[in-house]
């Protein structure tokens, strides 16, 4: 069992900043408004506004409307490679289990996001066309965000993901 504290509006990721309010349902915990996935993070290290990323075990609070509590650990999606850790220092008395180490009697879940960046220079690939193909041969196609990232991919077990960028990505979805 591992127990992690919930994020707040106004926790930082490690690198410096805050999450950000937001409009819509007001969960609060002691009066702060509570942080979900997805939810806007400024960071100070890169300068960016980034998202809320959900990583460790599967369970989350609900929080209305399809929406889950972000929690200690969960990444602050931006330009900082690797994505920082989010941390909890405004909200410290309420902690969920959030089932990281899994319950046996449960398949194992993965998830993954990919990030298109220049190997050269380093910078993240906005609106680059891609295209992934899972083991199982599920498809994956679009256009990277402005972080340079795809779409997150769950699976219930492991799976070899195979990706494409720019004009090969156009030509396994047979645009070109």
């Amino acid at each position: 069992m591992v127990m992690r504290k919930q994020i707040v509006v106004g926790d930082p990721p490690s690198t410096g900043g805050a999450v950000l309010p937001y409009d819509g349902p007001e969960n609060t915990l002691h009066g702060h408004q509570v942080a979900l996935i997805g939810g806007k993070v400024k960071c100070e290290a890169c300068g960016k506004i980034g998202v809320i990323a959900k990583a460790g075990g599967p369970r989350r609070f609900g929080a209305g409307n399809g929406n889950q509590m972000a929690l200690e650990g969960d990444l602050c999606i931006c330009a900082c490679h690797p994505p920082p850790p989010m941390l909890s220092v405004l909200h410290h008395t309420s902690s969920y289990d959030d089932d990281a180490y899994g319950n046996p009697a449960l398949a194992p879940f993965y998830d993954e996001q990919i990030r298109a960046v220049d190997e050269k220079t380093g910078q993240v690939l906005d609106g680059v066309a891609y295209y992934i193909k899972s083991s199982t041969g599920k498809v994956y196609k679009g256009y990277t965000d402005e972080f340079g990232l795809c779409p997150r991919i769950d699976t219930e077990g492991a799976e070899t993901l195979t990706v494409w960028f720019g004009i090969l990505a156009l030509e396994q979805e047979g645009g070109i």
